[in-house]
């Protein structure tokens, strides 16, 4: 792709400027741009924090403004510099800099406005002849997938997500490649492709449908053409762990219900069943939501576990119970000889204080025997958490309370943010036996136990569902 033609499309979403202040001193040999509407915002927004400064001659010879306190600011939200330029290899390279904040100058009585960039740039992408490819921050070269890192720049930063759909274009026009015409029309309505493959890989699809079996490597009599991309790959990546005889069922679900089901787990490394299973049994199922998507998730994680496929049919809560119940047994009796003999709770491990917190009533479930028991008794699927346990990622305490039996699941906070709460203990679940909902009142006393070092905790219910 022509140098000229890639400025073309750089220019129409960001704006060149000359000033030598804007890039730091740097050299201006190669094409500059930067990520606004405009030179006079940033002018307008150093005059808005210091106008006093910009207005006196005397005052210090610096002074910078961060947009993001210090390493806490996300790159792929921020406004980005972009350097334009010709390598030495004579290949068209796209750098970007995420503009992270302002630095006002006092150089001999005048003023000047820098740009504060990051150290490295946040992504490098390279025209080699009928390709694109990446350039990590070591140097290396690996083929454009459309991993985690791309999804999150196409998804939080609008600039970026046009100009590189404008580029596949023009790939799309020059090579005469039609499936990426179609990642393109799926970029623009979902701002993000889920299927797992490399810019390359397109050269060898012409309809979406060539591209799903391509990249899923399964055959299936569903025409995929007239599917969103991303709804396509989701439904068929979820297939491979359906009944056959309840596949007919997933692909009928609407596609625009698939798409509203795709989270962030799965944009990180593929869908997951646990979570599908969640998102169909809500939608499908009267009852307490919660508890449903629960049931339904550990569901499905114990069916991968036990190497088979999921059912849809199920019609009722009860339904979904006695599956996950025969789950908990196959694996108990599966493993609970070898099981046993392993110690359960890790040296030097991080809930040895909450211990010390709690009444001598709740009841620290601190082997695996224990752990079996639990379970059986509960009706609940904690024993399958032996594994986050023995990592020590979470505890397990048992409470008897007015004729109320508690399984409960303690965590540590991991957001580095103090003001989060780093490190504190947390409830992430409190569950009577066959895993009906806590008394609030009875989970605000579990709190109040724990509250002295949780004074600015912030509850993990919203961030368990990557390990539940």
């Amino acid at each position: 792709m022509r140098y000229e033609r890639v400025k073309e499309i750089v220019q129409r979403y960001y704006e060149q400027h000359d000033s030598k202040y804007i890039y730091g001193g740097r050299s201006l040999s190669k094409d500059y741009f930067f990520n606004t509407s405009g030179w006079d915002w940033y002018v307008n927004y150093a005059k808005s924090l210091s106008d006093d400064f910009l207005s006196h001659p005397d005052a210090p010879n610096n002074l910078t403004f961060n947009f993001y306190a210090d390493h806490k600011y996300s790159k792929s939200k921020c406004d980005f510099f972009i350097n334009l330029s010709v390598n030495e290899h004579l290949q068209t390279e796209i750098q970007g800099y995420a503009i992270t904040g302002l630095i006002l100058a006092n150089t001999y009585g005048k003023i000047g406005l820098k740009l504060k960039l990051s150290e490295r740039s946040v992504f490098t992408i390279l025209m080699v002849g009928g390709n694109i490819i990446w350039k990590n921050g070591r140097g290396m070269y690996n083929h454009f997938d459309f991993n985690w890192w791309l999804n999150r720049l196409l998804r939080e930063n609008e600039r970026f997500r046009l100009m590189l759909m404008d580029i596949f274009d023009e790939f799309a026009e020059t090579h005469n490649w039609l499936a990426v015409k179609d990642v393109v029309r799926t970029i623009k309505q979902d701002h993000f492709f889920l299927p797992n493959m490399s810019f390359e890989q397109l050269e060898y699809c012409h309809t979406p449908d060539e591209l799903i079996r391509y990249v899923c490597g399964r055959d299936s009599d569903i025409c995929f053409n007239n599917w969103n991309l991303n709804a396509a790959y989701y439904a068929k990546k979820i297939s491979e762990h359906i009944k056959i005889e309840d596949e007919g069922m997933l692909f009928q679900i609407p596609q625009d219900k698939l798409l509203s089901w795709i989270g962030k787990r799965d944009l990180f490394d593929g869908p997951h069943l646990d979570d599908f299973a969640a998102h169909y049994y809500a939608d499908k199922l009267d009852g307490d939501e919660e508890r449903i998507r629960m049931v339904a998730r550990d569901y499905a994680r114990m069916s991968i576990q036990n190497g088979e496929k999921i059912s849809l049919r199920k019609n009722s809560i009860n339904g979904l119970e006695e599956e996950h119940d025969r789950y908990i047994e196959l694996m108990m009796d599966k493993e609970q000889k070898e099981e046993f003999s392993k110690p359960l709770i890790a040296d030097n491990t991080r809930f040895a204080k909450l211990r010390e917190m709690l009444p001598e009533e709740f009841v620290w479930i601190d082997n695996t025997r224990t752990l079996y028991s639990e379970g059986k008794k509960q009706r609940n699927c904690v024993y399958s958490y032996k594994d986050r346990i023995r990592r020590d990622e979470c505890t397990i305490y048992h409470w008897s309370h007015e004729n109320k039996e508690y399984t409960i699941e303690f965590v540590r906070s991991t957001f580095r943010d103090s003001n989060r709460g780093a490190g504190n203990y947390q409830i992430a679940q409190m569950l009577q036996s066959c895993n009906q909902n806590a008394d609030p009142q009875d989970r605000e006393m579990v709190e109040s136990y724990i509250r002295g070092t949780n004074e600015n905790r912030e509850d993990v219910s919203e961030n368990i569902e990557d390990w539940i």
